[in-house]
């Protein structure tokens, strides 16, 4: 059975769809490049410069996982612009995609946002643990947070117990994270839902 256009039929519902996606698609695509402008710097500055991973990454597990992040929120800003270049396909009789071929790109979307953000509260439940359990096991009295511009020598803690600032960024680059991919979660949900109501208006 021959593939139906995309609402060619309804040109005041296609103008709608076409440009939910087009302004969506911007709007997912530059919150989650400002949002990712942390993760990325995060994880630059610890293996560039200081040759090493944050200390909430404890195995090289859990540092794979966190590359694996980075991975699927490059992939994800590179969707939310597929988006974009989809609703303008939408503007133009002849190149109007199939439905299932809308869906499809959109069902894409939801399931690689949902892998990364499971992914990343992976990585973050670990980076957590770690630094809750370094806090646990510090002597009374004693100071968790490590100044390192102040080259300080504690006396008490020795260097696993440290929680230095860049952990605390870290995990602020991990919520960031999980707040990207959520993005775009919900506007594939909301792309979805128009395309669905799309084609049932058409059906009627």
């Amino acid at each position: 059975m021959p593939e139906l256009p995309l609402n060619q039929d309804n040109s005041l519902l296609s103008h709608r769809i076409n440009a939910a996606f087009r302004r969506l698609g911007w709007i997912a695509f530059w919150i989650q490049i400002v949002l990712a402008f942390i993760p990325i710097g995060v994880l630059l500055f610890a293996l560039l410069v200081r040759h090493t991973a944050p200390e909430g990454i404890g195995t090289i597990l859990e540092l794979a996982l966190a590359y694996g992040c980075l991975l699927f929120l490059a992939f994800s800003i590179l969707w939310s612009f597929r988006y974009i270049k989809l609703g303008q396909q939408l503007t133009s009789p002849s190149r109007v995609p199939s439905e299932d071929r809308v869906k499809q790109t959109l069902w894409i979307g939801i399931v690689v946002n949902s892998g990364g953000m499971i992914v990343s509260v992976l990585v973050a439940m670990a980076a957590v643990g770690t630094m809750l359990f370094r806090v646990l096991t510090l002597p009374p009295g004693a100071m968790p947070m490590f100044d390192q511009r102040q080259g300080l020598s504690p006396t008490v803690l020795n260097s696993s117990q440290w929680i230095v600032p860049l952990d605390v960024v870290w995990l602020q680059a991990l919520i960031n994270t999980i707040a990207a991919q959520l993005v775009g979660i919900i506007v594939s949900l909301f792309l979805l839902y128009r395309v669905n109501q799309g084609g049932t208006n058409r059906r009627k």
